[in-house]
């Protein structure tokens, strides 16, 4: 393969992030390379190479979003955006006291009040406040299960006095 080719790969990855085709069109051609049995040239290689560093980095759950993203196949933003942090312990302590029905999370403003603290929308804080309800009636279930299988009637024993 020439040195035109070459040059076309070097205007494909300074392409990345403005040409939507770019991306694809570099693997397309690191596609030809391998099915023709040859060495990709160099800028190519490097270029795969630290789109796979970089998706290896990341936990396995990400690694799919995370190549796409290193090779230029998504942006942020988009399907890509990364998880918004709101501490579980936090989120936790705030919905088992204030939020435990919609009526207690609408009363005490609990929505606006964590999309206004953590920096998230409205329909971000709604989401993580029904999935902690979730994880907490879960939770709330597996230890009733485990007092029954265990007849026991609390988690807490009695004090014996010292008389």
């Amino acid at each position: 393969m020439t040195t035109n080719r070459e040059a076309q790969i070097s205007q494909l990855i300074d392409q990345i992030g403005r040409n939507a085709n770019a991306a694809a069109d570099l693997l397309a051609l690191a596609a030809e390379y391998l099915e023709a049995g040859e060495p990709l040239p160099g800028k190519l290689a490097g270029f795969l190479a630290v789109s796979f560093r970089e998706a290896i980095s990341e936990p396995c759950a990400e690694r799919g979003k995370a190549l796409a993203f290193a090779l230029g196949l998504s942006a942020p933003g988009k399907d890509g955006a990364p998880r918004k942090n709101i501490p579980k312990g936090d989120l936790a302590l705030t919905v088992a006291i204030y939020g435990k029905n919609k009526d207690d999370e609408a009363k005490f403003g609990l929505r606006a009040g964590l999309a206004e603290t953590y920096r998230v929308s409205k329909n971000t804080a709604k989401a993580r406040i029904q999935e902690t309800r979730d994880e907490l009636g879960e939770a709330h279930e597996k230890i009733r299960a485990a007092m029954e299988s265990n007849e026991l009637k609390s988690l807490v024993r009695p004090r014996k006095s010292k008389v």
